[in-house]
């Protein structure tokens, strides 16, 4: 059962220095449809936050290679300045003045590149 609301990022710019996404949210409960998501929201991530998993190599039988993800402390990038949120204008609750969904979103990209190797064009966050 969903709650009803949500957000998506695409990837917008990316430089040696920097990464941009453009966001948007949406919350059912208010009448809002995910087509009409407006991507008004502005994520700024500094390149530095990107970290590279752990990897475990286990040779019993085979090699295999393990990716451990490493905690993000995404929060602390946000009071240090590493990490920017130009706020959707359909945001309707914050954390310490931050949409909770750009939040969301900013934890699932920074995860997901350990995960893949590689930042994702688009991502999406449901609830």
């Amino acid at each position: 059962m969903s709650l009803g609301y949500g957000g998506k990022a695409q990837l917008s710019e990316k430089d040696s220095i920097n990464t941009f996404y453009k966001y948007g949210v949406y919350n059912w409960n208010d009448g809002q449809d995910i087509k009409d998501m407006t991507m008004d929201g502005i994520i700024r991530i500094d390149n530095t936050c990107f970290y590279e998993p752990e990897i475990l190599v286990c040779n019993k039988k085979h090699t295999k290679e393990k990716r451990i993800l490493r905690d993000v402390p995404y929060e602390q990038f946000i009071s240090d300045g590493k990490i920017e949120v130009v706020n959707s204008q359909k945001t309707w609750e914050f954390r310490n003045g931050v949409d909770v969904v750009a939040l969301c979103l900013i934890r699932k990209i920074l995860f997901s590149y350990q995960e893949d190797g590689f930042q994702r064009n688009e991502l999406t966050y449901f609830v």
